[in-house]
């Protein structure tokens, strides 16, 4: 880690090599010696820690997580445009309508087979194509048909998934930086 200077990894090296030296390399039953290496990670500790050192590296971390917040706010936003503004509400309508809340706005289809919802406003399945082909005389003919989208069947399935993973992940960071910034508050103020 570029932020740490590597300075962790030291400190267990040097802890690993004091527990192969009293354990006989075997490192699956080595356990901590009953003094002489709690001493030396005292030492370790006392000299990385004293200064900023820590302070400087969780006010990184605190950065880089804000970071993370930032680009999962833009990525929403990025993905809420790119489906016309319909990605903010498009979870919470989809949830609605398996749940059988959604009443108002429900549009039914003509043959009442299946019922229209917003997933079919966002990703339509079935939509109208145009063909042209070259007739008997050479002339271009143009014939309308329907379109059965395939793709979009997988879309809905994989947007609806983004949607509760960006909530998720923006609630869990949001989260860790307010964990973080409560857990140096006391050290600034004091």
């Amino acid at each position: 880690n570029r932020y740490e200077k590597g300075l962790m990894k030291d400190m267990c090296e040097e802890i690993n090599a004091e527990g192969k030296a009293v354990e006989g390399h075997n490192m699956k039953r080595r356990t901590v010696d009953d003094g002489k290496t709690v001493k030396r990670l005292e030492q370790l500790l006392k000299h990385h820690l004293r200064g900023d050192w820590h302070r400087q590296y969780v006010i990184r971390l605190v950065f880089c997580e804000a970071l993370n917040l930032v680009s999962t706010a833009a990525v929403w936003c990025l993905t809420n445009r790119f489906l016309e503004y319909r990605f903010e509400t498009y979870g919470g309508d989809i949830y609605k309508f398996w749940n059988d809340l959604m009443t108002i706005g429900t549009i039914e289809p003509i043959n009442n087979i299946e019922k229209y919802g917003p997933h079919d406003a966002v990703f339509p399945k079935v939509t109208k194509c145009d063909f042209h082909t070259f007739g008997y005389s050479g002339t271009q003919q143009r014939h309308d048909a329907l379109c059965v989208l395939m793709l979009n069947v997988i879309n809905e399935k994989v947007y609806i998934v983004l949607w509760y993973w960006y909530i998720l992940a923006f609630v869990l960071g949001a989260v860790m930086i307010i964990k973080r910034l409560l857990l140096l508050i006391p050290d600034i103020f004091m």
